[in-house]
């Protein structure tokens, strides 16, 4: 199962990256904390196959033999169109790069450097989610710091870059760093 506070583990297996990059997907705008079960539970139930990809692509595209209504994750049409864009994909997960991510409907530049980051070491990306965006606003680290996740790809890189140079500055990891923010803001 996905523990969102213990989230960076380097060795996954398979059907682990599989598994991590399906929350990615699901979890954009809700609470991890609220989707990480959910997604336990949808995997939990499924036939006995080998990976989460192998039983989506068991299903076709029958959206109702998935069942992500039934867990509530909510944004059905999406969540389907990525999930079975992502299982057909033949998109390695070991090697993949953020612009190879992007490319599959429902996963954004943050879902994108969340996943490289939590599966691959010395990453030097920035995972700009709403709260680091309120820690750089608060430590005064940029100007126009939006309250959400950029959507344009250059109003991203240079937010991160400003982020990567903050870390640069402490001389800190920034995915380690990322996720001590995360922990302390998310959970009060």
């Amino acid at each position: 199962m996905i523990n969102p506070n213990n989230i960076i583990k380097y060795n996954r297996s398979v059907a682990e990256l599989e598994e991590l990059i399906l929350f990615l997907v699901c979890v954009a705008g809700k609470k991890a904390t609220t989707v990480a079960p959910q997604m336990e539970k949808f995997l939990s139930g499924k036939p006995k196959v080998n990976t989460p990809f192998e039983f989506i692509k068991s299903q076709g595209n029958n959206v109702v033999n998935l069942g992500l209504r039934q867990q509530g994750f909510g944004c059905y049409t999406r969540l389907t169109r990525a999930f079975i864009e992502l299982a057909n994909s033949n998109l390695n997960l070991r090697t993949c790069t953020k612009e190879d991510s992007i490319k599959i409907h429902g996963i954004g530049l943050k879902s994108a450097s969340c996943f490289l980051c939590w599966t691959r070491p010395n990453q030097r990306l920035a995972m700009l989610d709403t709260h680091l965006l309120k820690e750089m606003k608060e430590l005064g680290l940029a100007d126009r710091i939006p309250k959400s996740t950029p959507s344009s790809k250059k109003e991203y890189e240079r937010l991160e870059n400003v982020w990567l140079s903050h870390c640069d500055a402490l001389g800190v990891d920034s995915t380690t760093y990322d996720l001590e923010v995360w922990v302390r803001r998310s959970n009060g």
